[in-house]
């Protein structure tokens, strides 16, 4: 039962026995052991311990549901289901002849995972090149790929993926989607117009961000912004080749929410723009719309380590392996990224360092667009308190924690993430989104991370 302020008591058998007997002896009744007053008496007390409990149960569904209560209280706005990893292919053909890949056509990458062009198709001439939008034949997070793999089907000819594939999800878990609808309630309240338009952009695409510009003169940097106007950034499954199709639902959303027209593209090399019409009326509306490219990242971290008295030397590699893993899956939450291994070696007092590649799992959320990353919110993951595997492990000192991300652009130089910043050129903080880190003074607005485990690179030296 719950008391004045509203915490709430279980109610116990007894104190529903006391409470019978009050409210009879309020009444006039009085009760005998073994009367059938008193048989009613005990009767009704049961009943209030099991009214009691339905009431609980009931409160604790409605303020912390989980499973399929939460989708009860919420029909509106669904669960998001299980979804298929999406990207597109690069065909460079060799060879003498033009080489075909029909509709339904599969892909497979190194690690076995397949692929396929629903709905789609393309021919390459001899000697050039091709593009094909792909998605998995299997659903999940596993189903996301790091950019630059190989691939396999059709004809032949040499198949990359320039790009990760992303996009690919389990059901939703309980934590996520109640993390979802706390963020979309508190922020839609009053609906304004950016944040309801990127509400709905989040229902076709799995990253989009907003720039908007109020002002009569338009804006170079750090982001590209017409006057008046705004820049619309948006994760396509097809990159910088994506047609009117996969657009099409922006140009629609912006259309309804905003009442910008004739907006000028600000196209560069950098920052590749689709344009895209649509007809409100008899006055054309113009969107500028730059597809989100990945940064490749390479992390190399270095740790000293203690651990518990008497630990065996046969169960150091162990628990020094949970407790990089633990760090690695950590990273890979905060910033995305896919199934892999990594690459782990652990350097014991005793015998000679032991090199590992354990295996981490894919990111539950998708990839944030211009994210902001701080090294020291980094560093804090490595001994965070859901290391599961930490186990009386202590860190000791962490001598090396660098992240290069490198933009894959010709002729723009990498920017290094380091615990030493500003050591040789390092930085502390990255602001994807404020900070000019592209030589011409743009930001990198329309970038995502998605972490390759490859390229995760983890030493841990036992302390003395």
């Amino acid at each position: 039962m719950l008391d004045a302020n509203g915490v709430y008591t279980q109610l116990t058998l007894n104190d529903a026995r006391t409470i019978v007997l009050e409210k009879a002896a309020l009444a006039g009744v009085e009760v005998i052991a073994g009367s059938v007053e008193d048989q009613i008496k005990e009767f009704l007390a049961q009943i209030m311990v099991a009214v009691d409990a339905a009431q609980y149960a009931s409160i604790v569904k409605q303020f912390n549901p989980t499973g399929t209560d939460i989708d009860l209280q919420n029909p509106g706005f669904p669960r998001l289901a299980a979804a298929s990893a999406k990207g597109f292919l690069q065909i460079v053909n060799g060879t003498a002849g033009s080489l075909s890949f029909p509709d339904g056509t599969i892909f497979t990458a190194p690690n076995g995972l397949t692929y396929t062009n629903s709905g789609t198709s393309v021919t390459v001439a001899a000697g050039q090149t091709g593009f094909l939008s792909v998605e998995s034949v299997e659903t999940g997070s596993s189903q996301n790929l790091p950019a630059d793999q190989t691939f396999t089907g059709g004809p032949g000819g040499t198949i990359t993926n320039p790009q990760p594939f992303t996009g690919g999800r389990d059901i939703e878990s309980d934590s996520a989607y109640i993390n979802r609808l706390t963020y979309y309630k508190s922020n839609n309240v009053s609906q304004q117009a950016t944040v309801a338009a990127l509400k709905e952009l989040l229902e076709t695409y799995d990253a989009a961000a907003l720039y908007v510009n109020t002002d009569n003169d338009g804006l170079t940097v750090p982001i590209p912004i017409p006057p008046q106007g705004l820049n619309c950034v948006i994760l396509l499954a097809s990159g910088i080749n994506a047609g009117p199709e996969e657009i099409a639902a922006a140009i629609g959303v912006l259309t309804r929410r905003f009442e910008f027209g004739n907006l000028n593209s600000q196209d560069s090399d950098l920052h590749p723009i689709l344009q895209g019409s649509s007809y409100t009326g008899i006055y054309p509306q113009a969107y500028s719309i730059t597809p989100a490219q990945a940064v490749g990242a390479t992390v190399d971290c270095q740790v000293g380590i203690s651990f518990p008295p008497d630990t065996l030397s046969e169960e150091k590699q162990k628990l020094a392996e949970a407790f990089a893993t633990g760090f690695v899956q950590r990273l890979i939450k905060l910033l995305s990224g896919s199934e892999g291994t990594y690459n782990f070696t652990f350097e014991p007092l005793a015998s000679d360092p032991v090199s590992s590649t354990p295996t981490v799992s894919a990111s539950e959320n998708g990839p944030a667009i211009a994210p902001f990353i701080s090294i020291e919110a980094v560093r804090s993951l490595i001994a965070g308190e859901d290391n599961t595997g930490n186990n009386g492990v202590q860190l000791l000192s962490c001598d090396n924690l660098t992240i290069e991300f490198d933009p894959n652009e010709y002729e723009q130089s990498p920017i290094l993430l380091s615990i030493h910043a500003p050591y040789e050129g390092s930085l502390a903080v990255v602001n994807f989104r404020l900070d000019a880190l592209f030589s011409d003074g743009t930001s990198w607005y329309d970038r995502f991370v998605t972490l390759n485990p490859a390229l995760i690179t983890v030493t841990l030296t036992e302390a003395a």
